[in-house]
């Protein structure tokens, strides 16, 4: 039986994402509630929420799973669904019955539901981290979940995550895991914290036999204060290395929205990354858009214009304050005019921009207030002044 192509996604038979905790979801913008963690993949993976999903996606309903993704299609966007059929199952959308016909093993896959089809992996191993990023939680940071612990003003903002055991990944258990799961792997992202920090990365690309390494694509998102040098070199036996560095403006607005950074570092190490860049390495940029950061968004664009850097836009939703609802109409008008007769390299990016800005371009005055409070509170304990990066007209 072929899918129906408005529906189906390989994740549920191909893909396991494991979150900041260790619990397992399908992919990572899911919506499944978590309830088994990745030592007992076996279980999850046979599970009757997973059968189900699968049967609706098939079938072409659209399960509530998967709300993320039918929320991305309908707004014109390519979807996490789309992105894993094209990569990981290689079914292209106007080829789609002939790829089916044609793919024997693709089909041996969905009809056969089996653990061992899983190889392709979202890793997110802990929160350990060295930055505190405004828009950031203790889930994705270890130095947000200390300075939250020592500012009691601060525990109101992140209260559901303080007390969650983020060092599962340090465990024997874990690195048995690995070597039972990975060694096949087509596809591994590793995010975080700062992957590139974690002490047990270099071990677990080890581990994957030099072989399957050179069928295997990577995908980092990384801060980038960190280079490891015996990483980068062990990069090279990859099929392919994507490396998303997130940036949140140029200067002191990447230093305040993510506090810790220098640019001065950033730029260092972004240098250092592209100075005989080996063919399999691809450089991208990932910017969250969001309240704090906006006033520094064309300036950004200019940046990486000049080096010839893909910017990806991450469109946030959490915390709700720093949606650019926050944000009074006049400045939102203002932007889409300064970016109407953009036609540079992120044309791609400024027209999601700009779709993105009109999609929000209404201004909540509740959602402003909190913003205001929530970075004041921040800059109270860091010493800071988020007015210095955006006037605080913008707001109230």
């Amino acid at each position: 039986m072929i899918p129906n192509k408005n529906t189906f996604c390989i994740a549920p038979y191909q893909h396991l994402d494991i979150n900041p905790i260790g619990y397992l979801r399908v992919c990572c913008v899911s919506q499944e509630k978590s309830t088994k963690k990745y030592y007992d993949a076996q279980d999850w993976y046979k599970s009757d929420t997973l059968q189900s999903l699968r049967n609706n996606l098939e079938k072409g309903v659209k399960d509530p799973i998967c709300v993320n993704c039918w929320k991305t299609e309908a707004s014109g966007k390519q979807s996490q669904r789309q992105v894993y059929n094209k990569h990981i199952g290689k079914i292209l959308e106007d080829l789609w019955d002939k790829n089916f016909i044609k793919n024997k093993k693709l089909l041996d896959v969905i009809e056969n539901i089996d653990i061992n089809n899983v190889n392709s992996f979202d890793l997110k191993l802990g929160n350990l981290c060295n930055l505190k990023c405004i828009m950031c939680s203790p889930e994705s940071s270890s130095q947000i979940l200390a300075e939250a612990k020592l500012n009691t003003e601060l525990q109101k903002f992140h209260n559901e995550d303080l007390n969650l055991d983020y060092k599962w990944a340090e465990t024997e258990q874990f690195k048995n895991w690995c070597e039972k799961f990975l060694y096949k792997s087509a596809y591994i992202k590793f995010t975080g914290g700062e992957p590139f920090m974690n002490p047990y990365l270099l071990e677990t690309l080890e581990a994957i036999p030099d072989e399957q390494k050179k069928k295997c694509i990577l995908h980092f998102t990384t801060n980038l204060t960190k280079l490891n040098y015996n990483i980068l070199s062990i990069l090279k036996k990859f099929k392919e290395t994507w490396i998303a560095i997130s940036v949140e403006g140029i200067g002191s607005v990447l230093e305040y929205a993510r506090f810790g950074h220098k640019w001065q570092d950033l730029e260092k190490n972004l240098n250092i990354l592209l100075e005989d860049k080996p063919d399999n390495l691809f450089v991208s940029v990932n910017h969250v858009v969001q309240a704090s950061t906006f006033t520094g968004i064309i300036d950004l664009v200019n940046y990486f214009d000049n080096k010839k850097i893909t910017i990806f836009p991450v469109l946030l939703s959490h915390p709700e304050c720093f949606q650019l609802l926050s944000i009074k109409t006049v400045f939102k008008n203002q932007m889409l005019d300064k970016l109407k007769n953009y036609n540079g390299f992120n044309s791609e990016f400024v027209n999601s921009l700009k779709n993105f800005i009109q999609t929000n371009i209404d201004y909540k005055e509740n959602l402003a207030k909190q913003c205001v409070y929530r970075l004041q509170a921040f800059d109270k304990v860091r010493k800071n002044d988020f007015t210095k990066i955006i006037p605080v007209d913008y707001f109230i």
